[in-house]
Protein backbone atom coordinates (compact mmCIF):
# COMPACT_ATOMS: atom_id res chain seq x y z
CA UNK A 1 0.00 0.00 0.00
CA UNK A 2 1.21 3.28 -0.95
CA UNK A 3 1.05 6.21 2.00
CA UNK A 4 0.54 9.42 0.77
CA UNK A 5 1.05 12.61 3.35
CA UNK A 6 0.09 16.50 2.46
CA UNK A 7 1.33 19.41 4.41
CA UNK A 8 -0.58 22.25 4.08
CA UNK A 9 0.98 26.63 5.08
CA UNK A 10 -2.89 26.09 6.56
CA UNK A 11 -2.99 23.86 8.40
CA UNK A 12 -0.05 26.15 10.77
CA UNK A 13 -0.85 28.83 12.83
CA UNK A 14 2.19 30.94 13.79
CA UNK A 15 2.02 33.37 16.14
CA UNK A 16 4.18 36.96 14.15
CA UNK A 17 7.24 36.83 13.45
CA UNK A 18 7.33 33.04 14.35
CA UNK A 19 7.47 31.65 11.40
CA UNK A 20 11.17 29.33 11.33
CA UNK A 21 11.16 26.51 13.51
CA UNK A 22 13.39 23.54 14.66
CA UNK A 23 11.23 20.88 11.91
CA UNK A 24 11.72 22.55 9.79
CA UNK A 25 9.45 23.64 6.84
CA UNK A 26 7.17 20.47 6.78
CA UNK A 27 6.99 18.97 10.27
CA UNK A 28 4.05 16.96 9.60
CA UNK A 29 5.99 15.16 6.55
CA UNK A 30 9.46 15.02 8.50
CA UNK A 31 7.94 13.30 11.12
CA UNK A 32 6.77 10.31 8.96
CA UNK A 33 9.64 9.88 7.55
CA UNK A 34 11.18 9.66 10.88
CA UNK A 35 8.38 7.19 12.19
CA UNK A 36 8.44 5.04 9.10
CA UNK A 37 12.32 4.80 10.23
CA UNK A 38 11.59 3.46 13.69
CA UNK A 39 8.85 1.47 13.00
CA UNK A 40 11.40 -0.25 10.63
CA UNK A 41 14.31 -0.08 12.68
CA UNK A 42 14.79 -3.47 13.24
CA UNK A 43 14.74 -4.64 9.67
CA UNK A 44 16.70 -1.96 8.07
CA UNK A 45 19.86 -3.02 6.80
CA UNK A 46 20.77 0.44 4.83
CA UNK A 47 19.09 4.06 3.94
CA UNK A 48 19.98 6.08 1.11
CA UNK A 49 18.79 9.33 1.24
CA UNK A 50 18.86 12.61 -1.16
CA UNK A 51 18.35 15.69 -0.21
CA UNK A 52 18.94 19.56 -2.77
CA UNK A 53 19.37 20.87 1.73
CA UNK A 54 20.76 19.07 4.57
CA UNK A 55 20.29 21.34 7.17
CA UNK A 56 17.77 20.02 9.94
CA UNK A 57 19.05 19.09 12.90
CA UNK A 58 16.08 17.18 13.93
CA UNK A 59 16.44 14.82 11.01
CA UNK A 60 20.26 14.85 11.71
CA UNK A 61 19.61 13.43 14.89
CA UNK A 62 17.08 10.81 13.73
CA UNK A 63 19.35 9.56 11.01
CA UNK A 64 22.65 9.81 13.73
CA UNK A 65 20.46 7.44 15.89
CA UNK A 66 19.67 4.97 13.12
CA UNK A 67 23.74 4.99 12.58
CA UNK A 68 24.35 4.11 15.98
CA UNK A 69 22.19 1.15 16.00
CA UNK A 70 23.78 -0.22 13.33
CA UNK A 71 22.14 0.93 10.31
CA UNK A 72 24.30 2.41 7.13
CA UNK A 73 22.58 6.01 6.51
CA UNK A 74 24.64 7.79 3.16
CA UNK A 75 23.29 11.57 2.59
CA UNK A 76 23.49 13.23 -0.34
CA UNK A 77 23.53 16.82 -1.02
CA UNK A 78 25.07 19.98 -1.89
CA UNK A 79 28.28 21.98 -1.08
CA UNK A 80 28.17 24.45 1.49
CA UNK A 81 28.77 26.90 -0.79
CA UNK A 82 25.16 26.60 -1.76
CA UNK A 83 23.29 27.31 0.84
CA UNK A 84 22.27 30.82 1.41
CA UNK A 85 24.11 33.00 4.20
CA UNK A 86 21.81 35.94 3.81
CA UNK A 87 19.03 37.35 6.30
CA UNK A 88 19.83 35.54 9.48
CA UNK A 89 16.35 34.23 11.07
CA UNK A 90 15.15 33.12 14.49
CA UNK A 91 15.09 29.68 15.08
CA UNK A 92 11.56 28.39 17.57
CA UNK A 93 11.33 24.94 19.00
CA UNK A 94 8.43 23.25 17.09
CA UNK A 95 6.39 21.96 19.97
CA UNK A 96 6.48 25.16 22.61
CA UNK A 97 7.21 28.16 20.32
CA UNK A 98 10.35 28.76 22.51
CA UNK A 99 13.35 30.86 21.12
CA UNK A 100 15.97 28.13 19.91
CA UNK A 101 18.91 30.04 18.06
CA UNK A 102 18.95 33.62 17.30
CA UNK A 103 20.12 35.36 14.08
CA UNK A 104 20.58 31.79 12.09
CA UNK A 105 20.96 31.48 8.01
CA UNK A 106 20.84 28.12 6.35
CA UNK A 107 24.79 28.23 5.88
CA UNK A 108 25.04 28.34 9.63
CA UNK A 109 22.82 25.69 10.72
CA UNK A 110 24.02 23.26 7.88
CA UNK A 111 27.74 24.24 8.35
CA UNK A 112 26.58 22.25 12.17
CA UNK A 113 25.68 19.69 10.82
CA UNK A 114 28.64 19.14 8.04
CA UNK A 115 31.25 19.91 10.70
CA UNK A 116 29.78 17.10 13.15
CA UNK A 117 29.74 14.30 10.13
CA UNK A 118 33.39 15.63 9.12
CA UNK A 119 34.98 15.08 12.85
CA UNK A 120 32.61 11.41 13.31
CA UNK A 121 35.12 8.95 13.17
CA UNK A 122 32.85 5.64 14.40
CA UNK A 123 29.47 6.55 13.05
CA UNK A 124 27.85 4.37 10.37
CA UNK A 125 26.64 7.91 8.89
CA UNK A 126 27.85 8.91 5.79
CA UNK A 127 27.69 12.36 4.11
CA UNK A 128 28.21 13.00 0.17
CA UNK A 129 28.67 15.88 -1.48
CA UNK A 130 26.97 16.25 -5.28
CA UNK A 131 29.35 18.91 -6.69
CA UNK A 132 27.94 19.12 -10.33
CA UNK A 133 26.94 22.67 -11.09
CA UNK A 134 24.61 23.58 -14.28
CA UNK A 135 24.83 26.14 -16.27
CA UNK A 136 24.14 26.30 -20.55
CA UNK A 137 24.48 29.99 -21.12
CA UNK A 138 27.51 32.22 -20.72
CA UNK A 139 24.78 35.42 -20.49
CA UNK A 140 23.34 33.75 -17.16
CA UNK A 141 23.04 36.28 -14.21
CA UNK A 142 24.80 35.51 -10.96
CA UNK A 143 23.49 33.32 -8.68
CA UNK A 144 20.84 34.11 -5.34
CA UNK A 145 23.57 32.31 -3.14
CA UNK A 146 27.13 30.48 -4.13
CA UNK A 147 28.86 30.78 -7.34
CA UNK A 148 26.74 28.57 -9.31
CA UNK A 149 23.50 26.86 -9.46
CA UNK A 150 23.79 23.17 -7.68
CA UNK A 151 21.72 20.31 -9.60
CA UNK A 152 21.28 18.35 -6.62
CA UNK A 153 17.60 18.58 -6.65
CA UNK A 154 16.00 14.73 -5.76
CA UNK A 155 14.48 14.46 -2.44
CA UNK A 156 14.05 11.06 -1.93
CA UNK A 157 15.27 7.87 -0.15
CA UNK A 158 15.38 4.45 -0.59
CA UNK A 159 15.80 1.97 2.07
CA UNK A 160 16.90 -1.87 2.12
CA UNK A 161 15.34 -4.67 5.20
CA UNK A 162 15.89 -7.90 5.37
CA UNK A 163 14.58 -10.51 3.27
CA UNK A 164 15.00 -8.76 0.20
CA UNK A 165 12.34 -5.80 1.24
CA UNK A 166 12.93 -2.56 -0.07
CA UNK A 167 11.21 1.05 0.08
CA UNK A 168 11.01 4.37 -1.72
CA UNK A 169 10.32 7.65 -1.05
CA UNK A 170 9.85 10.73 -2.61
CA UNK A 171 9.01 14.53 -1.06
CA UNK A 172 8.72 17.80 -2.94
CA UNK A 173 9.98 19.30 0.51
CA UNK A 174 13.46 20.22 1.32
CA UNK A 175 12.69 19.32 4.94
CA UNK A 176 14.81 22.84 5.41
CA UNK A 177 15.35 24.40 8.38
CA UNK A 178 15.03 28.56 7.66
CA UNK A 179 12.81 27.90 4.05
CA UNK A 180 9.07 28.80 4.58
CA UNK A 181 6.42 26.31 5.06
CA UNK A 182 4.41 25.66 1.75
CA UNK A 183 2.31 22.84 0.19
CA UNK A 184 4.11 19.89 0.09
CA UNK A 185 3.44 16.17 -0.50
CA UNK A 186 5.59 12.81 0.79
CA UNK A 187 4.68 9.27 -0.85
CA UNK A 188 6.04 6.68 0.81
CA UNK A 189 6.17 3.02 -1.03
CA UNK A 190 7.70 -0.75 0.02
CA UNK A 191 6.77 -4.19 -0.56
CA UNK A 192 4.15 -4.50 -3.24
CA UNK A 193 3.81 -1.09 -3.79
CA UNK A 194 5.83 -0.94 -6.51
CA UNK A 195 7.44 -2.86 -9.30
CA UNK A 196 10.84 -5.02 -8.79
CA UNK A 197 12.54 -2.97 -11.43
CA UNK A 198 11.23 0.42 -9.46
CA UNK A 199 13.30 -0.69 -6.53
CA UNK A 200 16.05 -1.72 -8.62
CA UNK A 201 16.44 1.95 -10.20
CA UNK A 202 16.32 3.68 -7.17
CA UNK A 203 18.98 1.09 -5.68
CA UNK A 204 21.30 1.57 -8.92
CA UNK A 205 20.41 5.69 -8.80
CA UNK A 206 21.79 5.82 -5.53
CA UNK A 207 24.84 3.14 -6.42
CA UNK A 208 25.35 6.13 -9.50
CA UNK A 209 25.01 8.75 -7.08
CA UNK A 210 27.29 7.97 -4.43
CA UNK A 211 30.03 7.18 -7.08
CA UNK A 212 29.24 10.62 -8.48
CA UNK A 213 29.96 12.62 -5.39
CA UNK A 214 32.71 13.17 -2.63
CA UNK A 215 32.60 12.04 1.14
CA UNK A 216 32.48 15.08 3.21
CA UNK A 217 35.77 13.63 4.69
CA UNK A 218 37.57 14.37 1.39
CA UNK A 219 35.91 17.25 -0.32
CA UNK A 220 37.55 20.18 -0.79
CA UNK A 221 35.70 23.13 -1.74
CA UNK A 222 38.01 25.33 -3.51
CA UNK A 223 38.84 22.39 -6.24
CA UNK A 224 36.21 22.15 -8.89
CA UNK A 225 34.76 19.05 -9.46
CA UNK A 226 32.26 19.77 -13.03
CA UNK A 227 33.46 16.89 -14.29
CA UNK A 228 34.42 14.10 -11.84
CA UNK A 229 31.40 11.97 -12.84
CA UNK A 230 31.33 8.88 -15.60
CA UNK A 231 28.88 7.91 -18.06
CA UNK A 232 26.51 5.40 -16.65
CA UNK A 233 24.01 2.80 -18.27
CA UNK A 234 20.60 3.95 -17.08
CA UNK A 235 18.68 1.28 -15.33
CA UNK A 236 15.01 2.10 -16.62
CA UNK A 237 11.79 0.73 -15.32
CA UNK A 238 8.47 1.49 -16.96
CA UNK A 239 7.48 3.62 -14.16
CA UNK A 240 10.63 5.31 -12.40
CA UNK A 241 12.90 7.51 -14.21
CA UNK A 242 16.27 9.07 -12.93
CA UNK A 243 17.78 12.61 -14.20
CA UNK A 244 21.31 12.92 -13.94
CA UNK A 245 24.05 14.31 -15.47
CA UNK A 246 25.73 11.14 -15.63
CA UNK A 247 22.94 9.50 -17.45
CA UNK A 248 22.68 10.44 -21.08
CA UNK A 249 19.44 12.47 -22.01
CA UNK A 250 16.90 10.01 -19.84
CA UNK A 251 15.14 13.95 -20.17
CA UNK A 252 14.09 12.85 -23.78
CA UNK A 253 12.50 9.59 -22.43
CA UNK A 254 10.75 11.41 -19.58
CA UNK A 255 9.01 14.17 -21.59
CA UNK A 256 8.25 11.37 -24.38
CA UNK A 257 6.64 9.61 -21.76
CA UNK A 258 4.56 12.25 -20.16
CA UNK A 259 3.41 12.69 -23.63
CA UNK A 260 2.68 9.42 -24.12
CA UNK A 261 0.27 9.33 -20.64
CA UNK A 262 -1.26 13.00 -22.02
CA UNK A 263 -2.34 11.79 -24.87
CA UNK A 264 -4.33 9.18 -23.67
CA UNK A 265 -6.44 11.15 -21.65
CA UNK A 266 -10.38 10.58 -21.64
CA UNK A 267 -11.61 13.11 -18.76
CA UNK A 268 -9.11 14.65 -16.98
CA UNK A 269 -5.35 16.28 -16.54
CA UNK A 270 -4.52 17.92 -13.83
CA UNK A 271 -0.95 19.66 -13.16
CA UNK A 272 0.15 20.96 -10.11
CA UNK A 273 3.86 22.70 -9.92
CA UNK A 274 5.73 25.63 -8.48
CA UNK A 275 6.48 26.55 -12.60
CA UNK A 276 4.38 25.55 -15.42
CA UNK A 277 5.87 26.44 -18.95
CA UNK A 278 7.23 23.15 -20.83
CA UNK A 279 5.58 24.37 -23.82
CA UNK A 280 8.61 25.43 -26.28
CA UNK A 281 12.29 23.67 -25.40
CA UNK A 282 15.33 24.92 -26.14
CA UNK A 283 15.51 22.20 -28.81
CA UNK A 284 14.15 22.82 -32.28
CA UNK A 285 13.47 19.88 -33.01
CA UNK A 286 11.81 19.09 -29.53
CA UNK A 287 8.26 20.64 -28.08
CA UNK A 288 7.25 20.61 -24.65
CA UNK A 289 4.24 18.65 -22.85
CA UNK A 290 2.20 21.40 -22.83
CA UNK A 291 1.30 21.19 -26.40
CA UNK A 292 0.24 17.67 -26.11
CA UNK A 293 -2.26 19.47 -22.98
CA UNK A 294 -3.68 22.19 -25.51
CA UNK A 295 -4.23 19.39 -28.23
CA UNK A 296 -6.20 17.38 -25.38
CA UNK A 297 -8.13 20.56 -24.65
CA UNK A 298 -10.03 20.61 -28.54
CA UNK A 299 -11.50 17.27 -27.32
CA UNK A 300 -13.02 19.59 -24.69
CA UNK A 301 -10.80 17.60 -21.52
CA UNK A 302 -11.45 18.76 -18.09
CA UNK A 303 -7.87 20.57 -17.79
CA UNK A 304 -6.20 22.58 -14.86
CA UNK A 305 -3.26 24.29 -14.24
CA UNK A 306 -1.84 25.32 -10.25
CA UNK A 307 1.19 27.01 -10.07
CA UNK A 308 3.04 29.75 -7.48
CA UNK A 309 3.92 31.60 -10.19
CA UNK A 310 2.45 33.03 -13.28
CA UNK A 311 2.14 35.60 -15.98
CA UNK A 312 -0.95 35.58 -18.74
CA UNK A 313 -0.66 35.60 -22.40
CA UNK A 314 0.06 39.99 -22.03
CA UNK A 315 3.04 39.50 -19.64
CA UNK A 316 0.28 40.31 -16.76
CA UNK A 317 1.25 38.42 -13.55
CA UNK A 318 -1.98 39.83 -11.70
CA UNK A 319 -0.03 40.56 -8.41
CA UNK A 320 0.90 36.65 -8.00
CA UNK A 321 4.57 35.59 -8.64
CA UNK A 322 6.93 36.21 -11.79
CA UNK A 323 8.34 33.51 -13.22
CA UNK A 324 11.72 33.70 -14.91
CA UNK A 325 10.76 31.88 -18.03
CA UNK A 326 7.89 34.65 -18.89
CA UNK A 327 8.22 33.80 -22.53
CA UNK A 328 7.13 30.80 -22.43
CA UNK A 329 4.31 31.15 -20.36
CA UNK A 330 2.94 33.95 -22.35
CA UNK A 331 3.09 31.82 -25.55
CA UNK A 332 1.01 28.95 -23.59
CA UNK A 333 -1.23 31.32 -21.85
CA UNK A 334 -2.31 32.78 -25.38
CA UNK A 335 -3.39 29.00 -26.80
CA UNK A 336 -4.62 27.98 -23.43
CA UNK A 337 -7.06 30.70 -22.43
CA UNK A 338 -8.88 29.55 -25.71
CA UNK A 339 -10.98 26.63 -24.26
CA UNK A 340 -13.45 26.96 -21.75
CA UNK A 341 -12.31 23.30 -20.72
CA UNK A 342 -8.70 25.23 -19.69
CA UNK A 343 -8.78 26.81 -16.43
CA UNK A 344 -5.85 28.26 -14.41
CA UNK A 345 -5.18 29.34 -10.39
CA UNK A 346 -1.66 30.19 -8.80
CA UNK A 347 -1.17 29.83 -4.77
CA UNK A 348 2.30 31.08 -3.22
CA UNK A 349 2.51 28.30 -1.58
CA UNK A 350 2.63 25.40 -4.05
CA UNK A 351 5.58 23.04 -4.16
CA UNK A 352 4.20 20.05 -4.78
CA UNK A 353 5.26 18.61 -8.61
CA UNK A 354 2.80 16.24 -10.40
CA UNK A 355 0.39 15.42 -12.67
CA UNK A 356 -2.61 13.62 -12.69
CA UNK A 357 -4.38 12.15 -15.90
CA UNK A 358 -7.55 10.27 -15.29
CA UNK A 359 -6.48 7.19 -12.66
CA UNK A 360 -2.46 7.98 -13.43
CA UNK A 361 -0.23 10.25 -11.24
CA UNK A 362 3.22 11.37 -12.57
CA UNK A 363 5.09 12.39 -9.60
CA UNK A 364 8.52 14.10 -9.33
CA UNK A 365 11.02 16.46 -7.77
CA UNK A 366 11.09 18.79 -10.69
CA UNK A 367 9.10 21.83 -11.98
CA UNK A 368 7.68 21.85 -15.42
CA UNK A 369 9.89 23.78 -17.27
CA UNK A 370 12.39 23.68 -20.55
CA UNK A 371 15.33 23.58 -18.13
CA UNK A 372 14.28 20.17 -16.32
CA UNK A 373 13.92 18.34 -19.38
CA UNK A 374 17.47 19.48 -21.12
CA UNK A 375 20.66 17.10 -21.26
CA UNK A 376 23.51 19.22 -23.13
CA UNK A 377 26.96 17.41 -22.84
CA UNK A 378 30.46 19.48 -23.05
CA UNK A 379 29.53 22.98 -22.45
CA UNK A 380 32.29 24.93 -22.25
CA UNK A 381 32.31 28.56 -21.31
CA UNK A 382 35.53 30.28 -20.98
CA UNK A 383 33.70 33.50 -19.45
CA UNK A 384 30.32 35.13 -17.95
CA UNK A 385 29.26 38.23 -19.36
CA UNK A 386 28.01 38.89 -15.71
CA UNK A 387 30.42 36.60 -13.44
CA UNK A 388 33.83 37.81 -13.28
CA UNK A 389 36.84 35.09 -13.04
CA UNK A 390 33.95 31.99 -13.55
CA UNK A 391 34.32 29.45 -16.70
CA UNK A 392 32.08 25.91 -16.75
CA UNK A 393 33.17 22.78 -18.76
CA UNK A 394 30.60 20.21 -18.14
CA UNK A 395 27.15 18.75 -18.80
CA UNK A 396 23.87 20.49 -18.56
CA UNK A 397 21.82 17.90 -16.51
CA UNK A 398 19.85 18.69 -12.99
CA UNK A 399 19.07 15.59 -10.80
CA UNK A 400 15.34 14.23 -10.12
CA UNK A 401 13.03 11.57 -9.78
CA UNK A 402 9.65 10.89 -11.57
CA UNK A 403 7.65 8.03 -10.91
CA UNK A 404 4.64 7.09 -12.21
CA UNK A 405 1.05 5.68 -9.97
CA UNK A 406 -1.31 3.98 -11.55
CA UNK A 407 -3.87 3.40 -9.09
CA UNK A 408 -6.91 4.90 -8.76
CA UNK A 409 -7.24 5.35 -4.88
CA UNK A 410 -3.92 7.14 -4.80
CA UNK A 411 -5.02 9.81 -7.61
CA UNK A 412 -8.28 10.70 -5.83
CA UNK A 413 -6.16 11.61 -2.60
CA UNK A 414 -4.44 13.86 -5.06
CA UNK A 415 -7.47 14.96 -6.37
CA UNK A 416 -8.90 16.06 -3.17
CA UNK A 417 -5.16 17.91 -2.37
CA UNK A 418 -5.46 19.61 -5.41
CA UNK A 419 -9.03 20.84 -5.07
CA UNK A 420 -8.23 21.81 -1.36
CA UNK A 421 -5.87 24.44 -2.71
CA UNK A 422 -8.05 25.72 -5.33
CA UNK A 423 -10.97 26.64 -2.90
CA UNK A 424 -7.99 27.84 -0.57
CA UNK A 425 -8.85 31.38 0.21
CA UNK A 426 -5.52 32.92 -1.07
CA UNK A 427 -5.60 31.15 -3.96
CA UNK A 428 -5.86 33.32 -7.31
CA UNK A 429 -8.68 32.29 -10.03
CA UNK A 430 -7.38 33.09 -13.42
CA UNK A 431 -10.66 33.41 -15.91
CA UNK A 432 -10.27 32.52 -19.40
CA UNK A 433 -11.21 34.92 -22.14
CA UNK A 434 -13.16 32.35 -23.32
CA UNK A 435 -15.25 32.01 -20.09
CA UNK A 436 -15.52 35.65 -20.15
CA UNK A 437 -17.33 35.73 -23.61
CA UNK A 438 -19.81 33.48 -22.95
CA UNK A 439 -23.20 34.35 -22.56
CA UNK A 440 -24.79 34.33 -18.77
CA UNK A 441 -26.23 30.84 -19.89
CA UNK A 442 -23.08 29.67 -20.56
CA UNK A 443 -20.75 30.33 -17.76
CA UNK A 444 -19.02 27.47 -16.16
CA UNK A 445 -17.40 27.51 -12.40
CA UNK A 446 -13.81 27.49 -13.06
CA UNK A 447 -13.62 25.22 -9.85
CA UNK A 448 -16.08 22.83 -10.14
CA UNK A 449 -17.40 23.19 -13.93
CA UNK A 450 -20.88 23.78 -12.55
CA UNK A 451 -22.81 26.06 -14.12
CA UNK A 452 -22.65 29.92 -13.29
CA UNK A 453 -25.39 32.13 -12.46
CA UNK A 454 -26.37 35.78 -12.37
CA UNK A 455 -27.47 36.56 -8.68
CA UNK A 456 -28.45 39.14 -6.92
CA UNK A 457 -25.98 40.42 -3.59
CA UNK A 458 -25.69 43.13 -0.83
CA UNK A 459 -23.24 44.80 -2.96
CA UNK A 460 -25.11 44.33 -6.15
CA UNK A 461 -24.85 41.41 -9.02
CA UNK A 462 -22.52 38.78 -9.24
CA UNK A 463 -22.24 35.29 -10.76
CA UNK A 464 -22.47 32.37 -8.08
CA UNK A 465 -21.93 28.67 -8.86
CA UNK A 466 -25.17 26.65 -9.11
CA UNK A 467 -23.34 23.64 -6.77
CA UNK A 468 -23.51 26.23 -3.54
CA UNK A 469 -23.11 25.80 -0.76
CA UNK A 470 -20.57 22.78 -2.26
CA UNK A 471 -18.78 25.25 -3.91
CA UNK A 472 -18.65 28.89 -2.85
CA UNK A 473 -17.14 30.33 -6.71
CA UNK A 474 -18.18 33.53 -7.17
CA UNK A 475 -17.30 35.98 -9.38
CA UNK A 476 -17.84 40.16 -10.08
CA UNK A 477 -20.00 41.57 -12.76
Amino acid sequence: MIDVIFDYKSDYKYEKGKYFNNYGCSPKILQRIMKYFDDNINEIESICISLYLFNNEILFNKLNELAIHGIEVNVISIPLEGYDDSKPKDIYEYETGELLYKDKTKYELAKNIYDKIKNETMSKLNLYVFPHIYVRSSKMNPFSRGRMPYSMHSKTFYVRMRGNKEAIGLTSSNLAVRDLVKNEVLVIGDGNSFAKEDYSAACQFYIDLIKSSKNIKEFDETHNYSNIMEMKNVLLSSNSYYIAPFYDDVQRTVRNRIKEIIDGAKKRIYICAEHICDYETYESEEYGFLKNVIQKARNGIDIRCLSQTFVDENGDNHDQRKPANIRNYKIFMKEYIKYSSCKYAVNENVHSKYIIVDNTLILTTCNFTPTQFTYKKDINIERFEKIPGMSYHGTYSEVGCFIVINDATVCNEFVKSFDRIWQDKETYIHNNVSLLTKNDDERVCPWCNSPLELKDGRYGKFYGCTSFPKCRYTENV
